[in-house]
């Protein structure tokens, strides 16, 4: 299962680097390089299961932006701004990378950067605190609910920060988080606000290609399989050994959103569609936030139970 997903890293990678080197050149070889360094890595480093997930997690962030550059017209960015945006700009789009913007309110953006902070030490105390109340050994299902909330505040919280520093410094970040609590549904949800960086990409690479050729729902299903292939890299890969409960969930969620449309938009005006985004969500949260999941990203055991 391992050689088989970093086989796949691999191809995908050296595929991604060929079309970003025919448009940047040499940072399109830069990113490939650093991509294909940080999935071995994550594959073969005799190191903890963390510090494994960290590689395969900056492995995916290389390639989503190197498949970026093969996507982009150069139009005036320079090697040395496209290899700013491989290793330090906190988004997807080649175009905003460190443009500066005089027009940008810095005091909002520090303000959100703040806000960022207090989510992601939100994220550590709630997670310290389950572990020190023994939330996290409450059967299946309040143990996930648990992660999935301390999971969420983490992402958001970072990003956050990171945009808002960025905002500070009078730059124009893409917003990779957007309110993912105020999704209407759960292809809101997973289209336009969680994880705009990884949507955008499965989006562009998987489900465009494969709707002009196989039609919208089997394009639907094959980009949720693609991403729960990449959560299987991200999780099984640093955690060794094969398990599968990545791509399950995302499957349930791919037939999620394809029932979606069958609920009356106008129910409950959305209330109902919105009530049964959230219930696969939590239902369907031990699949991903059980398993190995704790082992690659402990974290109730940054501040100590």
């Amino acid at each position: 299962m391992l050689l088989a997903l970093y086989l796949t890293a691999v191809l995908v990678t050296l595929a991604g680097t060929a079309r970003a080197v025919g448009r940047f050149g040499s940072p399109g070889l830069a990113g490939g390089a650093a991509s294909l360094a940080a999935f071995s890595a994550g594959a073969w480093l005799d190191a903890p299961s963390p510090l494994r997930g960290a590689c395969w997690l900056y492995g995916v962030a290389l390639l989503g932006k190197t498949l970026a550059l093969g996507r982009t017209a150069r139009r005036g960015i320079g090697p040395g701004r496209a290899l700013a945006y491989l290793f330090l700009w906190p988004g997807l789009e080649v175009s905003r990378a460190f443009a500066a913007d005089p027009t940008i309110d810095r005091r909002a953006g520090l303000t959100s950067a703040g806000i960022g902070a207090l989510e992601v030490l939100a994220s550590l105390v709630l997670s310290s605190l389950a572990a020190s109340r023994g939330w996290l050994d409450a059967g299946t299902f309040v143990p996930a609910w648990v992660r999935l909330l301390a999971f969420g505040f983490l992402l958001d919280g970072g990003f956050r920060g990171m945009e808002g520093v960025l905002r500070g410094l009078h730059f124009r970040p893409d917003r990779v988080f957007r309110r993912p609590w105020a999704a209407l549904d759960l292809a809101d949800f997973w289209a336009n606000r969680w994880n705009r960086f990884v949507g955008r990409t499965l989006a562009l690479e998987v489900f465009g290609p494969a709707k002009r050729g196989l039609g919208r729902t089997a394009a639907l299903f094959l980009t949720f399989v693609a991403s729960g292939v990449l959560h299987e890299a991200l999780f099984r890969g640093s955690a060794r050994g094969p398990e599968g409960r990545f791509v399950a969930f995302f499957l349930v969620h791919a037939l999620a959103v394809a029932v979606t449309p069958r609920i009356p938009a106008s129910a409950g005006r959305g209330m109902l569609r919105w009530a049964f985004a959230w219930a696969v969500l939590l239902a369907s949260a031990p699949l991903f936030f059980g398993g190995c999941y704790p082992t690659v990203v402990p974290l109730e055991d940054v501040l100590g139970r």
